[in-house]
């Protein structure tokens, strides 16, 4: 899992290359405002991370089907569903 970036941690190393404090601040504050980053417990990600917790939450409740694909007719499709059950779908 991503650990994130802390943002003690960027502070320090960007003042030690020569950036100022208050425009790193500011830059950053750019960022996340429209959240193209976003910060929690001090550490800075990435929102493809955020993303990525909600779909695997959302999918938490979900069950996975085993779906096989039989036959492609012009106008349907057939399959066989968890090796039980034969299903149509209209395409």
């Amino acid at each position: 899992m991503d650990k994130g970036l802390l943002r003690r941690s960027l502070l320090e190393e960007l003042s030690c290359d020569g950036y100022d404090v208050s425009e790193i601040n500011r830059s950053l504050k750019k960022l996340l405002k429209p959240q193209r980053l976003y910060e929690e417990d001090g550490r800075i990600y990435t929102i493809e991370r955020r993303k990525l917790e909600r779909s695997r939450r959302l999918g938490e409740g979900l069950r996975k089907l085993k779906i096989l694909v039989e036959e492609i007719c012009s106008g349907k499709i057939e399959v066989l569903v968890n090796e039980k059950w034969r299903a149509v779908i209209p395409n």
